[in-house]
């Protein structure tokens, strides 16, 4: 079993969690076997995207009781008409959405999918309060954004984001020093590619 010993916006999480982009592209019966199994060993979070196809509402079908989600908006999807869209109005339509999708299961972290950093939507006050409301009213847990930069992620937390997903890896360590403060303001951090995709497994 994995230790729940670290918090997410209020929920525990476990060292690992799933990444659940490949979810919406397998068979729904592979997927909730995925999603189960992950459930009884320990997992207690995963990792989606409203741009991952059908993996939302698949996770909101599982029966995999415990797991919260964080997931993003943002990136090309049937709802922003397939472009990118970090509008107030899709950051609320993406919300709802996702919330439905999951069937009750938690939505701890709603993030920026990718966000750009020049012009950066974070500068833009009606959304970042947008997000805030979301929090107090309690739909999500926290907000945060999927960075791939430090720049990138020293921006969003700046703009008050509470955690931040960044690739970070054994061969990839450019980003240690944005780790460094998000440890030291206390924003949480999920590793993305912790096993750089594969090439750290024997398969790789």
């Amino acid at each position: 079993q994995l230790v729940a010993d670290r918090s997410l916006a209020g929920t525990p999480v476990a060292a690992v969690s799933l990444g659940g982009a490949m979810l919406g592209g397998i068979p729904e019966h592979e997927a909730h076997a995925i999603l189960q199994l992950a459930a009884e060993r320990g997992v207690r979070l995963v990792d989606t995207s409203s741009a991952y196809g059908d993996s939302e509402r698949r996770i909101g079908a599982a029966a995999a009781p415990g797991l919260a989600v964080a997931t993003k908006f943002g990136n090309p999807c049937a709802l922003n008409g397939h472009t990118h869209d970090y509008s107030v109005a899709h950051a609320a339509a993406s919300t709802f959405a996702s919330v439905a999708a999951l069937g009750g299961k938690r939505l701890a972290l709603l993030q920026l999918h990718s966000p750009p950093e020049r012009p950066s939507p974070l500068h833009d006050r009606a959304l970042v309060e947008c997000l805030n409301a979301f929090v107090r009213g309690g739909t999500i847990g926290a907000w945060g954004a999927s960075v791939h930069s430090v720049a990138g992620g020293l921006l969003a937390v700046d703009a008050g984001a509470r955690a931040l997903q960044v690739g970070y890896n054994v061969l990839q360590q450019e980003h240690a020093p944005l780790l460094a403060v998000c440890a030291i303001r206390g924003v949480g951090v999920l590793v993305q590619s912790a096993l750089a995709q594969g090439w750290l497994t024997d398969a790789g």
